[in-house]
């Protein structure tokens, strides 16, 4: 239930399909760009990651921090997580074209932190 690769400084990508997933440790994974990730998980940090490829499938995802990502750009990342409440863009180069994708898709969205809204409540 637990996945714990904090400090792989030579990871580059991963690949996880688990929908019994609880808890997904990626910190100073320094050279992680490619994340493909279907999971159970309810909250996912990947703060500060150098990502340029995000492919995120989580129907259980309420909240995902994504700030310091500078490497994603708005065609990089495909998200199917329509439980998403809260998210953080805050430091990364994702911009308005973003945010009105994935406000409009996630409907449940009610916290956007960092973007052209800066900390967008409805």
């Amino acid at each position: 239930k637990n996945i714990d690769l904090n400090l792989c400084m030579k990871l580059t990508s991963v690949n996880i399909n688990c929908e019994i997933l609880e808890k997904l440790e990626l910190g100073f994974c320094t050279k992680l760009e490619n994340l493909r990730l279907d999971s159970g998980l309810k909250s996912l940090d990947l703060s500060m990651l150098p990502l340029k490829d995000l492919f995120l499938r989580g129907l259980a995802l309420s909240e995902l921090n994504l700030s310091g990502c500078t490497g994603l750009k708005n065609d990089s990342i495909y998200m199917i997580c329509p439980n998403l409440r809260t998210i953080d863009i805050s430091g990364s180069n994702l911009g308005s074209t973003f945010e009105k994708e994935y406000l409009q898709r996630c409907k449940k969205i009610n916290v956007l932190k960092g973007g052209s809204a800066h900390d967008w409540m409805p």
